[in-house]
């Protein structure tokens, strides 16, 4: 990926397209430009950014080879039943394009800020 010049990208891997994210006002940074990639098909990320005023771009990744890539496309359990599915996780790309930093397996509360205290520090 390509940082957009001048920016570092908080590039945001979701669970899936369908549960609750943290709002764009909580990762907004001078200088970010917010990124989300989740595994669902096109038309639901539609409805789901029609519904939902997330204030970034949620990118499709129906086949899921942006998110192996990432090592964010995991074999996950749940109730007794394996799948596969994404491992929520948070990559900050830096203007040079590189990653800067890497959160895997995060937990949402206190996520968007920790992110933010690292993007403001950045140069």
């Amino acid at each position: 990926m390509d940082a957009t010049p001048n920016n570092q990208v908080p590039l945001i891997f979701p669970c899936n397209g369908k549960t609750p994210r943290i709002h764009r006002s909580a990762w907004i940074a001078p200088g970010a430009v917010i990124i989300g990639v989740s595994a669902d098909e096109l038309a639901d990320q539609v409805k789901f950014a029609e519904k939902n005023d997330l204030g970034y771009p949620l990118l499709s990744d129906a086949d899921a080879k942006v998110c192996e890539k990432y090592g964010v496309w995991q074999e996950k359990s749940m109730y007794g039943r394996k799948f596969m599915g994404i491992v929520r996780s948070t990559y900050v790309i830096d203007k040079a394009g590189k990653i800067a930093k890497a959160w895997p397996k995060v937990k949402v509360t206190g996520h968007a800020e920790e992110v933010l205290e690292f993007v403001k520090g950045l140069k």
